[in-house]
């Protein structure tokens, strides 16, 4: 399968996203549409991504308006609200409003924002060899890493549960402020692009705009190790 750009796979089967400056996938999903994740979808679209596949069951809600949503999509589903905008402005757009009940490895790359259950969005992008790019807004900024589904040591599931209080959990707060859903979505369009790397770390951009690279150490055993035996197939 392809990655962001371009995939390689070796002997091995393993998957690496080794994107050049400028590339986009081709076919993009985008779970997750708040402020940020409606950012990522609109950047995307505009870089002529050949189809754009969108999750986000959540009702539209006065903070959601002005992110490419109006008043008259308050109550729709996000995905499906933001679908029929996007298919407006972009007729050429193949563009898709996914209603599962949660969300899955669509197209080539999936970027998750902020989204609920995650670890078990990342079992299954790495039970697919699918690349997953999580992304969490929190009160110490914006973190967008590591890449997931990867043969590459360190993926977030090697990271410390921020229920058991690791920082940077998403919050409804940080979710919302513009100027933060803005450096995500740009930070997501340069690793996509190529122009950052997330493999086996966490790029972190605080408050204040400091970018910094936070590797993140296998967990023993992880299937995202080399040398880990490989997952099993899931419906």
């Amino acid at each position: 399968m392809t990655g962001t750009g371009t995939a390689e796979t070796g002997s091995a089967g393993t998957h690496t996203v080794t994107a050049g400056p400028g590339a986009w996938p081709r076919r993009l999903q985008v779970a997750g549409l708040g402020r940020a994740g409606a950012a990522v979808a609109g950047l995307a679209a505009a870089a002529a991504v050949e189809a754009l596949a969108l999750w986000d069951p959540t009702p539209v809600g006065p903070g959601d308006v002005g992110t490419g949503l109006l008043a008259a999509d308050l109550g729709r589903e996000r995905a499906l609200a933001l679908e029929a905008r996007l298919a407006q402005l972009l007729p050429g757009l193949h563009v898709y409003a996914d209603r599962a009940h949660r969300p899955g490895p669509l197209g080539e790359t999936t970027v998750a924002v902020d989204v609920p259950d995650l670890a078990g969005l990342a079992a299954r992008a790495r039970a697919a060899d699918h690349p997953l790019l999580p992304v969490r807004l929190g009160a110490d900024g914006v973190r967008v890493g590591p890449w997931t589904g990867v043969v590459v040591p360190g993926c977030v599931l090697c990271e410390p549960d921020p229920a058991d209080g690791d920082e940077g959990a998403g919050d409804a707060a940080a979710s919302a402020d513009p100027v933060a859903a803005l450096r995500a979505a740009v930070l997501v369009a340069d690793v996509l692009r190529g122009v950052q790397d997330a493999h086996g770390v966490v790029l972190a951009m605080d408050p204040a705009g400091r970018l910094t690279r936070r590797p993140v150490t296998p967990r023993p055993g992880c299937a995202c190790g080399a040398g880990a035996l490989p997952w099993p197939a899931t419906g």
